[in-house]
């Protein structure tokens, strides 16, 4: 199927850049690097420090940082600048009506502000099953 190919491949890439980010990490330079993995010295820079703030975003316990950054700005844009604002817009299911903020967004925001809660059209916000 291609959505497993497609995870496949984005798996595969990740363990290639996390892969340079050690060799950076021991020491090596960012033109060995790019020569070990035959890419440019800029796309190597570009990976390395994608990575480490991928790898940042994933340990902060702050939902702010570990949303995408276009729900951020969005969310910022909108003056919800505490999680206690965006939870109450949340389940005022008022999110939505913010220009710009889409299903994209809501899911993120789900996932890090509101987990355990599922928003569906028409039927309203859920209590999805937990895991004991």
């Amino acid at each position: 199927m291609i959505v497993d190919d497609i995870d496949r491949e984005r798996k595969l890439l990740r363990q290639r850049d996390e892969a340079m980010m050690a060799l950076r990490a021991a020491g090596k330079s960012y033109a060995d690097i790019a020569r070990d993995f035959g890419m440019s010295l800029e796309n190597v820079r570009k990976r390395i420090q994608h990575t480490q703030q991928q790898q940042q975003m994933e340990r902060s316990t702050n939902p702010f940082e570990r949303i995408l950054p276009n729900t951020a700005r969005i969310l910022k844009l909108s003056g919800l600048n505490t999680v206690q604002q965006v939870v109450e817009r949340y389940f005022a299911q008022e999110l939505l009506t913010i220009h710009g903020f889409g299903f994209k967004a809501l899911r993120d925001v789900e996932k890090h502000f509101v987990p355990g809660y599922r928003y569906q059209r028409g039927i309203g916000i859920t209590q999805t099953a937990t895991l004991s």
